[in-house]
């Protein structure tokens, strides 16, 4: 018996595989220069605040997935709405990781307007089903880290990735930014 994978848990596949690599501690640097690799390199913010506190901020965009037919479904759906994952760690001096809660964080369009956060009522299941697989793979490809993720989508109104623009994420009393179009876009 043949089985096929739908394309949603396909894009999912793709999408995390991709993650794991942006944000893998052996990796120093990324060699490939294609549009992927450069979506992924610019949509993973790391802060590393010293004396051990790191906040981490993760843009599942779709430049993030290879501009295939196959992918096209997917690429819409994160044109549609803006996937962003957190995390606030900090480590003592033996090396243990402890995680702030994250309730919910505010995301805001070029005009600093903010972003409907989708909650149960509003989410479509494709997002709920996206969300839900992140932070499973996440956790266990990551440990403790990919644990301490917190996953959150929004309306994404005006913001799309390859547009002019830009979105910005108030987190961990700071603002993060992102420019759009992102690299890698066609």
């Amino acid at each position: 018996m043949k089985r096929s994978l739908s394309s949603k848990v396909l894009w999912v596949s793709y999408v995390l595989f991709a993650l794991i690599g942006a944000v893998s501690p052996a990796q120093s640097r990324i060699w490939s220069r294609n549009p992927t690799n450069l979506a992924q390199d610019y949509l993973v913010i790391n802060d590393n605040r010293g004396h051990g506190e790191l906040v981490m901020l993760i843009w599942i965009a779709s430049p993030m997935m290879p501009n295939e037919p196959a992918n096209q479904m997917a690429r819409e759906l994160l044109d549609k709405y803006v996937v962003v994952g957190v995390v606030h760690a900090h480590s003592s001096k033996e090396g243990i990781f402890t995680f702030d809660q994250v309730a919910d964080i505010q995301v805001d369009n070029e005009d600093n307007q903010p972003l409907n956060l989708l909650d149960t009522n509003t989410t479509p299941p494709a997002i709920v089903g996206a969300l839900a697989t992140l932070q499973s793979v996440f956790g266990r490809a990551l440990g403790p880290m990919g644990q301490g993720v917190h996953w959150f989508a929004f309306d994404s109104g005006s913001v799309r990735a390859c547009t002019k623009g830009g979105v910005s994420v108030s987190f961990a009393d700071e603002k993060y930014t992102y420019d759009t179009p992102v690299p890698g876009c066609p």
